[in-house]
């Protein structure tokens, strides 16, 4: 979808840019948004989020998490779930963690929805980290090809 087509000249927020596609699950949500605003990754939204975790870079660390980056779990009998990081900040509260938006859809159930979490070490996760309160990630992807 070209830029002009939602009368937008900028790269907005994830929460103003969900604002015009509610009603999408998750994966169509994010499919949209990285079609939209970072089209070299050749992602769009009919791609399964499994095809996500082929094409882009995996992030493991706490410290290298970024805005933009996405989430995405594993779930029971084989269904999934990808949520994107918003924003990043320091967090003097929770020690080496940090604070995190984060934004996600889902059709059929919430719809849009950004949240504030805390993102803390957690050395028996898979990703050495969690975020306090939410779904357990079993992936952080960078907006950056493998």
């Amino acid at each position: 979808m070209r830029l002009s087509a939602v009368h937008w000249n900028y790269r907005m927020s994830l929460a103003d840019y969900a604002k015009w596609y509610l009603g999408m699950d998750c994966n169509g949500f994010t499919g949209s948004y990285l079609k939209t605003f970072y089209p070299e990754l050749g992602i769009g939204p009919n791609d399964d989020i499994n095809y996500l975790d082929t094409k882009l870079k995996k992030r493991g660390d706490l410290e290298d998490v970024r805005s933009g980056d996405i989430l995405s779990r594993e779930g029971g009998s084989g269904t999934r779930h990808v949520a994107m990081i918003d924003a990043v900040w320091p967090n003097p509260f929770a020690g080496s963690g940090r604070s995190v938006t984060v934004t996600h859809s889902s059709g059929t159930y919430h719809g849009l929805g950004t949240q504030w979490h805390t993102l803390k070490h957690h050395p028996n996760s898979s990703l050495k980290w969690e975020l306090v309160g939410y779904y357990k990630f079993n992936h952080c992807l960078a907006l950056n090809k493998k």
